[in-house]
């Protein structure tokens, strides 16, 4: 099953102006960017359709828990476990 995502204006400005935590995550952690790029692309747009920045609470930090969250629920289907 598919699932769209769509970004009202805002969120897409929030996304790219903030595409280089993709790139942070990967690095931080390891991770070769042409098997993870993807996921971690719908972690910063998941993270921009739930942010709520009067919660005092970093966009960075939701990203990254976001893909992290990700991460955890996919890592068996990309080793074919």
């Amino acid at each position: 099953m598919v699932v769209l995502m769509k970004l009202n204006d805002e969120q897409r400005k929030l996304v790219a102006d903030n595409h280089n935590l993709i790139y942070q995550y990967l690095i931080d952690n390891n991770l070769p960017q042409d098997e993870y790029y993807d996921i971690a692309a719908i972690g910063v747009c998941k993270a921009a359709m739930g942010y709520d920045a009067s919660k005092g609470i970093n966009f960075s930090t939701c990203v990254h828990k976001l893909i992290l969250l990700i991460l955890s629920h996919n890592i068996p289907k990309l080793i074919h476990v």
